[in-house]
């Protein structure tokens, strides 16, 4: 039954920020792109095998170069996310030591933080606590998201599908950086090993925190896309967080540095889906009778 009432206060949710949160200047996903009026004499072109013209067409559609771009940006979400790790500018500097200074300070006080939740403020498994886990667990996660995105082609609202598309994107982006580091560091989890929060073994997969990487790229990009519900999107993610704390399923630093982590990926999933310089153009081009276009990548 609460697997079901999960499923349901997802399709609500959705339904409620689409209704009155969507942010009017952020325009249709699959339109914002301007097709070039000239083929780029002065860059190398990769010319690609797709064909997008018939004879005698008169235009290239617009829907599907946005398309093409926006599945390149699986692979240029990545891309960007490492050169931000390595950026030595003023700024991109000053914000990763930042992070490092957030993570060291977690990890110095996981310990006592886990004890104080857990020896003082631990009452006993709940509903709310079991309904917030589960609204994490990609076991039910990616069937709300077949459902929400068959509900959102159904009522025709472009801007919604959208949505649908930019959140489902910047999920499975942002968990590979989650299975990447849980694989790489094999921390265990705090109620397998409670007095030492620094323990390794292999085929543990406590850093970093799942539920809290998934609900933070998902409910980033509803923020950006309806920003009137932004606070609304926050909250949740940050009580999904802290069920996880409460469980003693994950130590502080695993939760903090896997909120940042879908924090930046739903940031930048946003960033690239709008941005008319995101390192991909298609450029049409014809040829006698043959039509087509070709396709520059730069990185």
């Amino acid at each position: 039954m609460r697997n079901y009432l999960t499923i349901l206060f997802f399709g609500l949710t959705v339904t409620f920020f689409n209704a009155y949160g969507k942010d009017p200047g952020a325009g249709v996903l699959l339109r914002q792109i301007n097709i070039p009026g000239t083929l780029l004499h002065d860059s190398m072109i990769i010319e690609s095998g797709l064909s997008l013209f018939e004879e005698g067409a008169g235009e290239i559609s617009t829907d599907s170069l946005q398309l093409r771009r926006y599945f390149a940006n699986f692979l240029l979400i990545p891309y960007n996310a490492g050169l931000e790790i390595i950026r030595s500018d003023e700024e991109g500097l000053s914000r990763n030591i930042f992070v490092l200074c957030v993570l060291a300070t977690t990890l110095a006080m996981d310990q006592s933080i886990r004890d104080l939740v857990q020896e003082r403020i631990y009452a006993g498994e709940h509903f709310a606590i079991s309904f917030l886990n589960d609204a994490g667990n990609r076991k039910y996660f990616f069937p709300v998201f077949a459902g929400v995105y068959g509900i959102s082609i159904v009522s025709g609202d472009r801007y919604f599908h959208d949505t649908m598309l930019l959140s489902f994107q910047s999920l499975v982006v942002s968990l590979g950086f989650s299975e990447l580091s849980k694989i790489t560091v094999s921390r265990r989890r705090p109620y397998n090993s409670p007095r030492d929060p620094f323990r390794r073994d292999k085929g543990h997969e406590s850093f970093v925190s799942g539920h809290a990487v998934g609900i933070w790229s998902v409910m980033t990009v509803f923020a950006g896309r309806y920003p009137k519900l932004s606070y609304g999107a926050y909250g949740f993610a940050t009580a999904v967080s802290l069920a996880r704390l409460y469980r003693d399923a994950h130590w502080t630093s695993d939760i903090v540095m896997g909120s940042l982590i879908g924090y930046g990926i739903g940031s930048l999933t946003l960033k690239l889906a709008y941005s008319p310089d995101n390192n991909l153009t298609l450029t049409p081009f014809t040829n006698g009778k043959v039509q087509g276009a070709s396709l520059r990548m730069n990185f």
